[in-house]
């Protein structure tokens, strides 16, 4: 039925990878924010935020190269290995897949 259940420990979803994607998405809440006080306020406060906001965009450029290191190196995935449809459905239940390293980013070549 197609249906996923994580039957892990809730520690185990602390690893580091997902604690990293923990820290990029706090930083993009964080410019994202200082963008729309940059746009709605001005004075003090508008400088404050674009100082923030230029901090939280480097640090959202650093942590989200981090992640794609980190999947495309540490992660092992999965590759697509039968032969792909462009006509037919698209149905998970008639594609074939094979469990490789740095396999990820390989769907996309």
């Amino acid at each position: 039925d197609m249906r996923i259940f994580y039957e892990g420990s809730f520690f185990a979803l602390l690893n580091p990878y997902a604690l990293l994607c923990g820290l990029l998405s706090v930083a993009m809440l964080v410019m994202h924010g200082a963008a729309w006080l940059l746009v709605k306020t001005d004075g003090v406060v508008a400088e404050r935020a674009r100082r923030f906001g230029m901090v939280a965009a480097l640090v959202v450029i650093v942590l989200f190269a981090l992640g794609g290191l980190f999947l495309w190196i540490g992660i092992d995935g999965y590759r697509i290995a039968s032969a792909i449809d462009v006509e037919g459905p698209s149905n998970p239940l008639l594609k074939t897949v094979e469990h490789s390293a740095g396999a990820w980013l390989a769907n996309y070549g």
